[in-house]
């Protein structure tokens, strides 16, 4: 793996950190140009803060459903504001 830091280019624009990786020398055949570092791990966050939201929104969900007073409801994407992107609800439980 290969990083690189901020880098001053000519022209006083700058680079942002960015890294790549070489497996050729372990027979896989793969090697990555450089990508934005920050960018990269933006997203690596974000899909790990998702992950870790569902599995909690999976164990409350159950734990309600114990209770059958309250539900964990998911909020369609059209309804889902961008200034609260709230994904999750939870409300009182529809008896017949």
């Amino acid at each position: 793996m290969e990083v690189k830091n901020f880098i001053l280019n000519p022209g006083n624009k700058c680079s942002a950190p960015a890294w790549r990786y070489d497996l050729t020398k372990k027979k896989i055949g793969v090697q990555h140009e450089f990508s934005d570092l920050i960018i990269d791990f933006d997203i690596f966050l974000k899909n790990l803060l998702t992950f870790f939201e569902d599995m909690l929104c999976l164990c409350i969900g159950d734990e309600l459903k114990k209770q059958n007073f309250l539900s964990l409801y998911r909020i369609p994407d059209e309804e889902i504001r961008s200034d609260c992107p709230v994904v999750y609800r939870v409300g009182k439980t529809e008896t017949n």
